[in-house]
């Protein structure tokens, strides 16, 4: 252990090894850059969480989950957080970490999968006035 420094604070979850821990004033903190829509959607999932996964009704937990999302785009988040509701996944026993999974692989796949559903839909062919298909059809001519 001679010569060997410890990181304080972990950076993958924001651990911090030797400070007690006040989660509260951290939650709100991390709530604060939320918009309202996102903080009213994160309050009615972590209540269903907390009250249905008995593992998952620590403060520590939730806080965990704010910390590894707080880089998360707020559609991407409201999209995640309906999706595990509609899913019922809280019944299933399926906790924060369950949540944060779906919510990061969203984040990192969404540009990739508009990509996808624009190969598989289409697109909207261009709007084309009155006007412009009369000339088009005179330059023919």
């Amino acid at each position: 252990m001679k010569g060997e420094s410890r990181p304080f604070e972990c950076p993958k979850c924001g651990f911090n090894y030797f400070k007690k821990h006040n989660y509260m004033s951290k939650i709100n903190e991390l709530l604060k850059t939320r918009n309202k829509s996102s903080r009213a959607h994160l309050k009615i999932v972590a209540n269903a969480i907390k009250s249905h996964v008995p593992s998952d009704a620590q403060r520590d937990k939730y806080y965990f989950f704010l910390y590894n999302t707080k880089d998360v785009d707020d559609n991407v988040l409201i999209w995640g957080l309906d999706t595990y509701f509609k899913g019922n996944h809280h019944l299933k026993g399926k906790g924060f970490a369950y949540l944060k999974s779906i919510i990061l692989s969203r984040d990192k796949n969404n540009e990739r999968i508009s990509k996808n559903e624009r190969k598989m839909i289409g697109c909207s062919p261009p709007i084309m006035n009155e006007e412009n298909n009369n000339e088009k059809g005179k330059n023919k001519n």
